[in-house]
């Protein structure tokens, strides 16, 4: 929260205004694919419903926002739990480990917060690709070839149902078509 003195014209004198600076919530439209992408860091279920809802009433003439539209998953985690996700790259992609896991662990009465340099062939915690945790959130650490240098890491975040943070670089489109290709990143 940020306030700056400003200049009421209603009132004739300065005044003292509150405001969450714009930057911090960011609405990006992908016409190829129609997916309304979302950064509201710090913002209720009710508020992201209410962004789409204005979203699609303003930019698409919509009058009612389906459930659907509501609660399907943009992500899945499944891949990277069942080690069905290719961590060897490709041909912009060095590489990929997995460098954090969240999950439940016995019926949800524990959660377990995992992380090291490369998780992928762990078999211990519950977390292996047979183990009986429930997967929350993971963390993949991308390493992105660049000509004549050494390749730059970039960590992902994946907690379904909606969220994937990227990196807002020219990677974003490297990693978002690889997790797209995995079977991670639905839409």
């Amino acid at each position: 929260m940020r306030t700056h003195m400003v200049f009421n014209d209603q009132h004739g004198k300065p005044d003292i205004k509150s405001f969450r600076p714009a930057k911090e919530d960011m609405l990006g439209y992908n016409t190829s694919n129609k997916v309304l992408s979302m950064s509201l860091s710090g913002r209720s279920d009710d508020d992201k419903k209410k962004y789409i809802e204005i979203f699609g009433n303003s930019f698409l003439g919509l009058s009612q926002i389906d459930n659907s539209t509501l609660n399907n998953s943009l992500v899945d985690i499944e891949p990277i739990k069942k080690r069905t996700f290719n961590f060897n790259g490709n041909d912009k992609i060095e590489s990929v480990k997995l460098v954090e896991v969240n999950a439940k662990v016995g019926n949800g009465a524990m959660r377990l917060i995992v992380k090291s340099n490369n998780l992928a062939d762990t078999k211990g915690y519950g977390i292996g690709a047979d183990g009986n945790a429930e997967f929350v959130s993971a963390k993949l650490k991308f390493f992105i070839k660049r000509d004549g240098k050494k390749s730059k890491g970039y960590v992902v975040d994946i907690r379904p149902p909606e969220n994937s943070k990227n990196p807002q670089k020219k990677e974003k489109q490297i990693i978002e078509a690889y997790l797209r290709k995995q079977g991670v990143l639905l839409e």
